[in-house]
């Protein structure tokens, strides 16, 4: 199948060509957002082979939600005509772990971008009402430590968190957060060595290549409520006002 092709083809037949196996759910997903934007038809048709293997490799509904929610930011960045984006850029070079998208802001400002789904708690009762805890919270503050040395230095980073989950708000994530940022100040190697870093320096280094994260559809039931967005005051790298504005708004 050539380029031409695929886009000859109609977006049921494309969609079904890059879900490969995955569920009917899936290739429904993919179908509406081909609809939805040219561009990300685009992206999908040229990542057909990465797509297919990761939907091959998920072996239930959970694992192909994580990766429909990649492919959400995917289609939202590319909603907006200032976007590129190229999937896992870096996943070639065998000795480090890759962020799932590189993005260019209008053709001259790279940052990176890792997508992130929290699932909901196993054994979540929807009949009881739910209090969330510090556990909860820390779920997020430990998705960040373990995913900190994928980080590309010396360039803006972005985390997106989308929630699979119905227990969990943006609150558990700046919570999450602000956790991270007290054991920085508190200045204790004993943390951090315990979290595979070789101390407090060691992760500082990653820490600071950590420009944001946004948290998608703070409010799912509401079309005009801004995602939320926390900016690293410790970052070497920051966004452009124009960039993290989009990652607000972007729905």
């Amino acid at each position: 199948m050539d380029r031409e092709e695929a886009f000859t083809m109609t977006d049921d037949l494309l969609a079904l060509y890059i879900a490969g196996n995955a569920k009917p759910e899936v290739v429904s997903y993919l179908k509406g957002k081909f609809d939805g934007s040219l561009r990300f038809k685009d992206f999908a048709y040229l990542n057909r082979d990465k797509i297919r293997k990761k939907f091959s490799e998920a072996n239930d509904k959970e694992n192909e939600a994580d990766i429909a929610s990649e492919l959400k930011v995917a289609y939202l960045l590319l909603l907006d005509g200032r976007f590129s984006l190229t999937y896992e850029k870096y996943k070639s070079e065998k000795s480090r772990r890759a962020p799932d998208f590189t993005a260019v802001f209008q053709e001259t400002l790279p940052f990176n971008v890792e997508v992130k789904r929290i699932r909901q708690p196993p054994g979540y009762d929807f009949n009881r009402l739910y209090v969330s805890s510090s556990k909860e919270s820390k779920k997020f503050s430990y998705s960040v430590l373990d995913n900190l040395p994928q980080l590309v230095p010396e360039m803006p980073n972005v985390w997106v968190f989308k929630l699979g989950s119905w227990v969990h708000d943006y609150r558990d994530m700046q919570a999450g957060l602000d956790w991270l940022v007290d054991q920085v100040r508190q200045s204790d190697d004993s943390f951090f060595k315990q979290n595979g870093f070789d101390g407090r320096t060691q992760f500082c280094q990653h820490w600071q290549s950590l420009s944001a994260v946004v948290f998608l559809e703070r409010d799912p039931n509401s079309l005009t409520q801004p995602n939320y967005a926390w900016l690293n005051p410790d970052a070497t790298q920051q966004l452009p006002v124009e960039v993290c504005d989009y990652l607000e708004k972007m729905r």
